[in-house]
């Protein structure tokens, strides 16, 4: 099932409202924010009211696991659109099929998840890619490593 739009989630917490109520901009900032940090996910951004201090706190807590045992090689097999990692995927990358639904796309849930995920790599590999370029800066190629690196990222 394809991501909601913040148009599309506004609309159903709408539906949910009593006829003579309407959103207030509150709650179309709060949407917005939760939008920016876990995605379109109908679930995790558009509980009640009532709910949504329980269901933020829980989804918080599944986003801190998820991400606390990420590492490149788990991301990299999430983006693998030929795999699936059932700890991060649904929190961490999202799958968008296409409009003819045969084929799939993924992408990071939101940008700020994107962001998390590439400091958590780099810092994570840093140590070993400047371990790796100290052993190579003797060899003749060693300028063309680092350009081919660079170009990578």
């Amino acid at each position: 099932m394809p991501l909601w739009s913040k148009d599309e989630i506004a609309a159903m917490m709408q539906a949910r409202l009593p006829p003579e109520a309407q959103l207030s901009q509150e709650d179309l900032d709060n949407l917005e924010i939760r939008i920016g940090r876990f995605g379109g996910v109908p679930r995790w951004v558009a509980a009640a009211d009532a709910d949504h201090a329980q269901m933020m706190d829980r989804a918080s807590k599944q986003l801190a696991i998820a991400l606390s045992t990420l590492t490149s090689e788990k991301i990299a097999d999430a983006l693998n659109t030929d795999s699936a990692s059932p700890d991060i995927s649904g929190m961490l990358v999202h799958l968008l099929p296409n409009p003819n639904f045969t084929l799939a796309t993924k992408r990071f849930a939101s940008d700020m998840i994107e962001k998390e995920i590439i400091y958590r790599c780099y810092s994570s590999e840093r140590a070993n890619v400047a371990r790796m370029l100290t052993v190579c800066s003797g060899f003749t190629s060693y300028s063309q490593t680092v350009g081919h690196m660079s170009e990578a990222l």
